[in-house]
């Protein structure tokens, strides 16, 4: 079974939503699509279910599923309740159906409460990017897309840069999942690595970012 993280120990005075404790002693963490045997057996595309892990590969955290009607493709829009390993609600990523224009992505940590918002844009020269923002829409960090030239690499690096600077901070890196899982589901995973010391609202943000790129670029279209 899954090896879950035992939950850090919080500093006093420092104040931190539920769920999002064990955060706070990682520079980096996984995001890994599930695989469903009913998308193995058949074409019919159940709805995503992810785990997040620590960077020695034990679960953080589970986030469960919900999608819209599956004729939208990439375009539905998605709600997942995150949880820890006791079951209590961390945070929420949801974002509304996109059909004719960009949805923003909303992070709440803990589920109510705005922690963080993404957008994404594009233009007809460019693949654009994400602009990841704070609970004030003060933006925090922008993660330009790579080139459709690099899709055919093992590993899609995705840069976290600083808002303010553009120095870099970060990266999200599509990992290759395999030959066996690439031909028969469309799982994948993410490695993502952030400064240590970020706000714990930050790295809960960032990790939706995995997901929304997830459904930007690698989920088949309608």
């Amino acid at each position: 079974g899954e090896v879950w993280m035992v939950m850090p120990v919080i500093p006093i005075g420092l104040t931190i939503p539920p769920g999002l404790e064990y955060l706070l002693p990682c520079a980096g963490a996984h995001v890994r699509q599930k695989t469903d045997i009913v998308e193995v057996l058949t074409d019919i595309d159940t709805p995503n279910k992810y785990g997040i892990y620590n960077d020695k590969g034990q679960f953080i955290q589970d986030v469960g599923r919900f999608l819209e009607a599956q004729l939208l493709g990439d375009d539905r829009g998605f709600y997942f309740m995150v949880t820890d390993g006791i079951g209590r609600p961390s945070f929420v990523i949801k974002r509304a159906t996109k059909l004719w224009t960009d949805a923003e992505m909303i992070i709440e940590a803990p589920p109510g409460v705005p922690c963080g918002f993404v957008i994404f844009n594009s233009t007809c020269c460019s693949r654009g990017g994400l602009t990841v923002f704070d609970a004030g829409h003060k933006p925090l960090f922008v993660i330009p897309f790579p080139s459709e030239c690099d899709c055919c690499n093992d590993e899609r690096a995705y840069p976290v840069m600083s808002a303010s600077s553009g120095a870099p901070v970060g990266a999200i890196v599509r990992k290759w999942p395999g030959f066996m899982k690439e031909m028969f589901t469309k799982c994948d995973n993410f490695a993502l690595n952030f400064p240590l010391d970020l706000d714990v609202r930050a790295k809960c943000t960032l990790l939706g970012c995995a997901i929304m790129i997830d459904f930007i670029d690698y989920e088949d279209k309608r």
